[in-house]
């Protein structure tokens, strides 16, 4: 509740490349730009009346909204390790999607074509990386209701693992 009631006058913290501590979770940061297939860019949140983040049958506090096609890039400076994240499709949308993440426009990950109510776990090396880019793409069956998520995406330092 109080990430969703944050959402309301939302602030972000430092650019990941700027925050200090050992976990910078990037719905929390500064993105160096974010756009969104549908509405507009947001952290802990869906537009509309639905705006608890759902996904796979399961709530999360933190994420970003992705609706396809959507980019948000971060300026990581190359201090980071690893990136986790769930993604997945909001609960209540039927479209289909491809999660990709790129470290300095090389692709890192990219994720089987997900559906309603499946939700795929990234774990990704990205040391030495300066700009992360998370993108999600329609599956080729164009983007109606591709309302997608990166749900509680986290960069961390030391050991990559």
């Amino acid at each position: 509740a109080r990430s969703l009631i944050g959402t309301i006058d939302f602030k972000p913290g430092p650019a990941p490349a700027a925050a200090a501590g050992e976990t910078c979770r990037l719905s929390d940061a500064t993105w160096a730009s974010a756009r969104v297939g549908w509405n507009k860019p947001m952290a802990d949140r869906l537009p509309g009346d639905a705006v608890l983040l759902r996904a796979g049958g399961r709530l999360f506090a933190r994420g970003l909204y992705a609706y396809a096609p959507s980019a948000y890039r971060y300026d990581l400076g190359g201090t980071w390790t690893k990136l986790t994240a769930k993604a997945g499709i909001a609960d209540g949308s039927d479209g289909s999607v491809v999660f990709v993440v790129l470290g300095d426009d090389k692709e890192l990950y990219r994720s089987p074509k997900l559906r309603a109510d499946e939700l795929a776990d990234v774990a990704v090396d990205v040391g030495g990386v300066k700009t992360l880019e998370l993108r999600v793409e329609n599956a080729g069956d164009g983007n109606a209701g591709d309302r997608a998520a990166w749900l509680e995406p986290t960069v961390t330092r030391g050991p990559a693992r």
